[in-house]
């Protein structure tokens, strides 16, 4: 009893600590529920009112390599409205360009919509509206 009592007043053996804290390692996953009762968080609402708008078009032939970033303006067609929002063409063809819009409200690191549109819907400036009704008469 007496030698027992010995060893523990005595300091520990800094190699032994080392080997004892192996023993102690919970092992990768050990406690991990199984896969039937993981639950995920809800995704976070979407800044977006749908996943594409309805003006998304996909080329025939797609750009491999990144072409550049350069700032445009999107028009984008949504069930409930149309908008003109700011964003950065990254890739693009004779007849259509990929754009890469954040959400303008909300925190910035919300997701971005990737979308391919018609190179008619990309502006690299603010867009003339077209003249509405009869000009005024003077």
């Amino acid at each position: 009893m007496q030698e027992r009592d010995r060893h523990r007043d005595q300091a520990p053996d800094p190699w032994r600590l080392i080997r004892d804290k192996k023993a102690y390692r919970r092992g990768l996953g050990q406690d991990d529920p199984p896969p039937s009762q993981i639950t995920t968080a809800p995704a976070p609402p979407s800044p977006w009112p749908a996943a594409q708008p309805i003006n998304y078009s996909m080329p025939d032939h797609v750009p491999v390599r990144p072409q550049g970033d350069r700032p445009v303006i999107a028009h984008l067609v949504w069930t409930t409205h149309e908008e003109l929002i700011p964003g950065r063409a990254i890739r693009w063809t004779p007849t259509h360009v990929m754009v890469m819009i954040k959400p303008v409200t909300g925190p910035t690191n919300q997701h971005e919509l990737v979308v391919w549109l018609r190179a008619h819907d990309v502006y690299a400036t603010i867009p003339r509206r077209p003249k509405t009704g009869p000009p005024p008469t003077v």
